[in-house]
């Protein structure tokens, strides 16, 4: 199932978010811009361990990427970006 949704599978639309996930909205557009931004960089300088996914439980450094990836495609998608 992991390698299906991971490398196969579009993102699922409607899936909803796991509540440890939850907590913050936007308030400002361009400060959420430059907070993706920073984000989408840290990328670039993985952490030697990564926290294990509420759903997939622990994923390889290449597993986030593709998963981070195919999530901010997703959401970029819904607005038309």
């Amino acid at each position: 199932m992991k390698h299906l949704l991971l490398y196969v599978l579009p993102m699922p639309k409607g899936v909803p978010t796991a509540p440890e996930l939850l907590g913050r909205t936007a308030e400002d557009w361009d400060a959420e811009q430059a907070r993706c931004a920073a984000l989408i960089g840290r990328f670039d300088a993985p952490p030697t361990s990564w926290p294990e996914h509420p759903f997939f439980g622990p994923l390889t450094a290449a597993q986030w990427g593709r998963l981070g990836y195919k999530h901010l495609d997703h959401h970029l998608r819904q607005f038309g970006v």
